[in-house]
């Protein structure tokens, strides 16, 4: 049961690092209790909780390393004047194509980076932010796929539906990967290195 406590201690810090919705946060926050009362009455249910949050806890650190990979390469790019053309300053907003996708989260940040059609020849810097725009929404749908899975454990919400919206996120997270590789081929950066 401590190597649960444990485990999800470190869910609340990754989801906190990266999840904009209080919502979602309190949510997690109260699956994951109800979760723990659970785990105190039944060994089995504990084993597997613990095996699946250490499960997403991993794959959530892999894809924050990897967006904080992107970020860095993005931000020394800016820097180094290497694909903007300012001169190694800063860049505010890149392109008014990604000026389009600012302030956009979930489903409307999804269905604006999927009608996005950013030219082959657009400058690096563009392409890297459209593929970190893309890796940060695949670490906040990771979240909300583990909330829902979490529900159905718990029986706060019914199986089929939590396994319905898991098949779309899956979906949507082959549909992303092929987004983030495509925009990082275009700007000719290798794939972000997984911490």
């Amino acid at each position: 049961m401590e190597a649960l406590r444990a485990t999800t201690a470190r869910l609340f810090e990754l989801a906190r690092a990266v999840h904009p919705r209080r919502a979602a946060l309190k949510l997690l926050r109260q699956r994951v209790t109800l979760a723990l009362v659970i785990a105190n009455l039944d060994r089995a249910f504990c084993a597997d909780l613990n095996k699946a949050v250490t499960e997403v806890c991993d794959a959530f650190s892999r894809d924050a390393g990897e967006a904080a990979d992107l970020a860095a390469r993005l931000d020394a790019m800016r820097r180094g004047g290497n694909g903007n053309g300012n001169g190694g300053v800063p860049a505010v907003a890149s392109s008014p194509l990604l000026a389009s996708i600012a302030g956009l989260s979930g489903d409307g940040l999804y269905r604006a980076l999927m009608a996005l059609q950013l030219p082959a020849a657009a400058p690096a810097d563009v392409h890297l932010e459209a593929a970190l725009a893309a890796k940060r929404l695949t670490l906040r749908d990771r979240l909300d796929s583990f909330i829902d899975i979490l529900g159905a454990k718990i029986g706060d919400v019914p199986e089929p539906e939590a396994c319905t919206r898991f098949l779309a996120f899956l979906d949507r997270h082959m549909s992303l990967d092929s987004y983030i590789e495509a925009h990082l081929n275009l700007a000719g950066a290798p794939p972000p290195a997984a911490s």
